[in-house]
């Protein structure tokens, strides 16, 4: 079995989202700081790369090297150049609430979500019993292409989050916050680019308090779970 150190390597963040290895360097947004920010693998030279005050969150890059990254409370995904900044894609249209989460693949195409509610609202009104009696409305996961244009729209997404593309570029696993559950998603591999995202099956990770109880008291269970 094999065992892991964990460590601090740095401190002070607000609320760091969307870490991403790049060119040695490991990249993040700061929700609160309103920066894009990377350092070093062992967490010196922290330095910020990009200013977004509309709330940074996920991070990706195009194959030319452009940064892109969601600008969360006004719905755009913003592209950074060398010497520019210039918005890339306005998705309003689509979210629920803020923009959140995003993945750029190795061929350009950037898979968005967004809250798809009022989070903190929803929680001082009903708390988070109420929350999980009565899910919240569910949102979008938006697709760009490589300029920057919507060409897809998943609807039923609960809180879209995580995103993650297999290595082979064929499989897109998507986090469902609010719903306690990966959902895949079949698609065409990466040196082709997209057809239309077509969802394959999705996998609970424990939709219920008594399996995440479980799970505390078994970790085999989400071993089990795992399996697709």
């Amino acid at each position: 079995m094999d065992e892991y150190t964990t460590r601090v390597i740095s401190e002070g963040l607000c609320f760091g989202e969307s870490p991403r290895w790049h060119e040695g360097r490991l990249w993040f947004s700061d929700f609160y700081r309103l920066g894009v920010y990377s350092i070093n693998p062992d967490g010196t030279d922290e330095r910020l790369e990009q200013r977004v005050a509309g709330q940074p969150s996920g991070l990706g890059w195009l194959p030319g090297g452009d940064l892109l990254c969601v600008s969360c409370v006004d719905h755009r995904v913003l592209r950074f150049g060398k010497d520019s900044v210039r918005e890339f894609a306005d998705i309003s249209d689509y979210c629920g609430f803020w923009a959140n989460d995003m993945l750029v693949s190795p061929t350009g195409y950037s898979y968005v979500g967004n809250f798809g509610f009022d989070l903190d609202t929803m929680l001082a009104e009903i708390g988070v019993e109420g929350m999980l009696a009565s899910p919240p409305p569910t949102t979008n996961l938006v697709v760009l292409n490589q300029d920057g244009r919507v060409i897809q729209s998943v609807p039923g997404m609960a809180f879209p989050n995580g995103t993650v593309l297999s290595p082979d570029g064929a499989t897109l696993i998507e986090g469902e916050t609010m719903a306690f559950r990966l959902r895949r998603h079949l698609e065409q591999p990466a040196r082709v680019g997209p057809t239309r995202l077509r969802r394959d099956r999705w996998h609970v990770l424990g939709r219920a308090r008594t399996d995440m109880a479980r799970q505390r008291a078994d970790p085999s269970v989400l071993t089990r779970q795992r399996r697709w």
